[in-house]
């Protein structure tokens, strides 16, 4: 589990919560096991707790009144309303909270390389610089346990995409065809192409090593590491 509070600018505070292997084993196709597992892990009184049917693309929600009966298709939350619990499921893809103190606003994106490579965290920005006016340059980053450049490998097919625009977010193997890819590497460079130098956090930890205490879809778990954030 890693468990973080921050405080922002009005000295309000937010807290970033995600549960591994140990915390979120279960069925996390299973809409009631996420919310008691997450209401459990959180303990805050009278939350409501937000998820999405995810698909790699990039359709952003918010998160404002109560959540639906029907689960919402997308891949990015936020909301500037406190108790309301943002999640993402990932086993591998880049989990990407982001925050800022003015107004106060959190929020969550699932990033694989579809994602990333389509600008979801870009278009997350833009979405809420536009709605509330959020200065993209004072918004903060966290990035939590992904598939790192250690040991996340790809073919010329995918790598071929991101070599366009970030070449050193590749490493070459031995084998003919086969790469490391670091996301960060690319997201980082995205993030700066808008002319944003970003402040960003990370948790230091690769699902796919082997001691990781996350889900990892490449090493064959089935389950999905819960990653929640939320104004306190």
């Amino acid at each position: 589990m890693i468990d973080h509070r921050f405080f922002l600018e009005d000295k309000r505070s937010l807290r970033l919560l995600i549960l591994g292997n140990k915390e979120a084993s279960g069925d996390p196709n299973d809409p009631n096991f996420i919310r008691e597992r997450v209401a459990q892990a959180s303990g805050v009184a009278g939350a409501e707790v937000f998820f999405m049917n995810q698909e790699h693309g990039i359709t952003i929600l918010e998160a404002n009144g109560s959540p639906s009966a029907d689960i919402p298709t997308g891949d990015a939350l936020f909301t500037t309303e406190p108790k309301k619990i943002l999640v993402v499921k990932t086993a591998d893809c880049m989990p990407i909270f982001f925050w800022a103190g003015r107004p106060a606003l959190v929020g969550v994106i699932h990033s694989g390389w579809k994602g990333t490579l389509a600008g979801i965290t870009e278009k997350t920005l833009a979405l809420v610089q536009k709605r509330y006016g959020v200065d993209p340059e004072l918004v903060h980053f966290y990035l939590g346990p992904y598939a790192t450049g250690k040991h996340y490998e790809v073919g010329e097919d995918v790598a071929s995409l991101f070599r366009k625009e970030v070449p050193n977010s590749l490493k070459e193997l031995e084998e003919p065809g086969k790469f490391l890819l670091e996301q960060k590497t690319f997201l980082v460079h995205r993030i700066k192409s808008l002319g944003i130098q970003p402040f960003l956090e990370t948790a230091g930890v690769c699902t796919m090593s082997p001691n990781s205490k996350f889900f990892s879809h490449r090493r064959g778990d089935t389950g999905r590491n819960l990653n929640c954030i939320w104004l306190e």
